[in-house]
This record gives C-alpha cells, sequence and structure tokens, in this order.
C-alpha cells in the first residue's frame, strides 16, 4: 500500500513516469503510458512564502556616500519606520509635514543629532549612519557624529 502511494505522489508532482513495481503488475510493458503533466499550483509551500517574501522586500535605500556595511541594516529598519510614520501622518490628507511635526517623529523614532530645515528636509543619526529626508537615503556619519544636510 506504502509503494502505491509513493509511486501516486510521483505521478501527482509531474516528476516521474508510472514505474512498474513488480513484474506480476503489468501485463505488458507497452501498456505503459507517460504520467500526465499535472501544472503545479500558483502558490505552493515554502517556494509561495521565499516569493511574498521577496515581493515585499523594500527597494535598496538610495545612499549618500559610503555607509559602513554593519551599520545598514539599523539604518534601513529605521528608513522604513519613518516611511510608515510619515504615511500614517500624510493619509489625513496634509500635502506638507509641519517641522515640529517632522521633529516629532524623528525623535520618536530614537534619533539623535536632528536638524530639521524648510521643505521639511532633514538629517538625523542612527549612531551609526545618517538618514536624510526627504528623499530617506542613507549616509555615513561625519568626524564629529553629526548628519550634515
Amino acid at each position: 500500500m506504502r509503494r502505491g502511494w509513493l509511486v501516486a505522489v510521483a505521478l501527482l508532482a509531474g516528476c516521474a513516469a508510472p514505474v512498474q513495481t513488480d513484474a506480476s503488475d503489468a501485463s505488458d510493458a507497452s501498456d505503459l503510458q507517460p504520467a500526465p503533466r499535472v501544472p503545479a499550483p500558483v502558490r505552493s509551500g515554502e517556494a509561495s512564502c521565499a516569493r511574498d517574501a521577496a515581493a515585499q522586500q523594500p527597494a535598496p535605500t538610495p545612499r549618500r556616500g559610503d555607509v559602513p556595511a554593519d551599520a545598514v541594516p539599523g539604518a534601513e529598519a529605521c528608513v522604513q519606520q519613518l516611511r510608515r510614520s510619515f504615511n500614517l501622518l500624510t493619509a489625513g490628507g496634509a500635502t506638507a509635514l509641519a517641522a515640529r511635526d517632522v521633529d516629532a517623529v524623528l525623535h520618536s523614532a530614537g534619533l539623535t543629532a536632528i536638524v530639521v530645515r524648510e521643505g521639511p528636509a532633514f538629517a538625523a543619526s542612527t549612531g551609526y549612519a545618517c538618514v536624510y529626508g526627504p528623499d530617506f537615503a542613507l549616509g555615513p556619519l561625519a568626524a564629529d557624529g553629526s548628519c550634515p544636510p
């Protein structure tokens, strides 16, 4: 019984032709037909999870200079958090945020050395890299630890 089940699974997957398991099971080798191709489901198990995860990956964050490799993951996570926060603030129809709103979002994200300018453009430090807005670019820290706008 178990052997027949394994052959059925292989046939359903479209990976193999029928296999003769015992000489008494088949009357003639010419009776064997190729296995029908069964289309794979559009979404299947782990493969679909990998496709979904890849599709959800944000595009690489733009850079303004060489950012240390060990600072990039944390800075990119910070950029994603900032994007969500700013999107929530503008979801009500606001087209431009006041400088105080931008400053509040940057502080709530835990950023330091914050500079907010007209536009509102900003520069802030994660402690290991700089985040610049409004384009959410990453950059290296200055020698003094600041983020020049």
